[in-house]
């Protein structure tokens, strides 16, 4: 049976350092992968291994390199893969797509319309999200834990908040359905020796299936690095808030408090761990601090916690005034001095489905920062 998280690396002996950074890379957004050097297994022969292999395989990468090309294993694999109509995904390494062409035309042909991703100098690390873009196109997805937000424009900003309401057109783009935990912030420092954020060590926050936070931007961009994805522009995170809804204040629409069941806010479990802190009166979630990811109902995309629990991150450096003539297609803010941080807090300016942007450093860590991952 296809098992529609595990891709095939196909590669010669010689490109095994490149196969393995590229499994890697796909592993680390959670898929599994299969390459011979690591998988074989005793017994078998060779041949049936690799049918046996791409079967349960949902897409066959290749590793295209100048020591590929005379190579009959890859050959045999780029027959099994086209045999089982295994969409392609050509990785060119030391070799132009046109000689590439010019001497297996046969490959080619197999290979069909898929677009090569030439690795550059730099190396693999800057093709993965291109590879896990062409997987997600491709409707292969490890855990369904990413949803599409499609094309289209959307009204972004608020008169009262963020002046003035302008209509912003945005290409389709995936983003995390759940704000990333602490059990896979931990996976990305094990992997890479990235120091702990603040509060890693505070029970009030470090549950392993609770929202990572302490975090900063550079802190965030890293693990988004790491994971082969990158932070949403504030456009994206406000239209993915808004979950194809329009004109309404909040998530779950104009009223004020909030509904029960809405999500994780400042209330009256947090007033009873916290007695200065002004919280919601008549609101309780049953959760002082941070709540466990997905625990509240989502919005109209899939998307959890957009309002509540904690603050996320966005890739855009904030100016206060770039609402008034900011790009009204897939708008990016400008390099400025400081980041924009999303907040779902404690009040009802917070928790607008418009991005309520904060002015920080980047070095700022707010106890409720985490990182929110986005894949054009």
């Amino acid at each position: 049976m296809q098992d529609t998280k595990k891709i095939f690396i196909s590669h010669v002996e010689e490109d095994e350092k490149i196969a393995l950074d590229i499994a890697k890379g796909l592993e680390n957004a959670g898929y599994e992968t299969w390459y011979y050097e690591r998988d074989s297994l005793p017994g078998p022969t060779y041949l049936i291994q690799i049918a046996t292999a791409i079967s349960e395989c949902s897409a066959f990468v290749i590793i295209i390199s100048p020591n590929s090309l005379g190579s009959n294993q890859v050959n045999n694999e780029v027959v099994s893969a086209s045999e089982k109509n295994r969409p392609f995904i050509p990785v060119l390494y030391n070799i132009t797509h046109v000689e590439f062409q010019d001497r297996r035309p046969d490959w080619r042909l197999a290979i069909g319309a898929a677009t090569s991703i030439k690795i550059p100098q730099t190396g693999v690390a800057d093709i993965i999200p291109r590879i896990l873009a062409g997987l997600r196109a491709l409707r292969i997805d490890p855990s369904e834990e990413m949803v599409l937000i499609p094309a289209g424009p959307f009204l972004m900003g608020d008169d009262e908040l963020d002046a003035p309401v302008h209509e912003v057109y945005l290409d389709a783009f995936y983003i995390d359905k759940y704000q990333v935990t602490n059990a896979k912030y931990k996976k990305f420092m094990d992997a890479t020796g990235h120091p702990a954020p603040g509060y890693w060590n505070n029970s009030r926050f470090n549950a392993p299936d609770h929202p990572v936070v302490g975090v900063s931007w550079d802190d965030a961009n890293a693990y988004c690095q790491w994971a082969g994805k990158r932070l949403p522009t504030e456009a994206e995170w406000e239209k993915g808030a808004r979950g194809g809804i329009a004109g309404k204040k909040y998530v779950w629409g104009d009223e004020w408090p909030p509904p029960a069941g809405a999500g994780n806010f400042a209330d009256k479990s947090l007033k009873k761990a916290e007695k200065l802190y002004p919280v919601i009166d008549g609101y309780d979630d049953g959760y002082a601090y941070t709540a466990p990811v997905g625990k509240f109902k989502p919005n109209g995309y899939g998307l959890y916690n957009m309002a509540g629990n904690v603050w996320e991150w966005c890739a855009d450096w904030y100016d206060r005034d770039y609402y008034r003539n900011s790009p009204r297609e897939n708008s990016r803010g400008r390099i400025l001095v400081n980041i924009v941080i999303c907040a779902a807090g404690l009040g009802p300016t917070s928790m607008r489905t418009s991005c309520a942007r904060h002015f920080v450093s980047t070095r700022n860590l707010p106890v409720g920062s985490t990182v929110w991952v986005s894949v054009a």
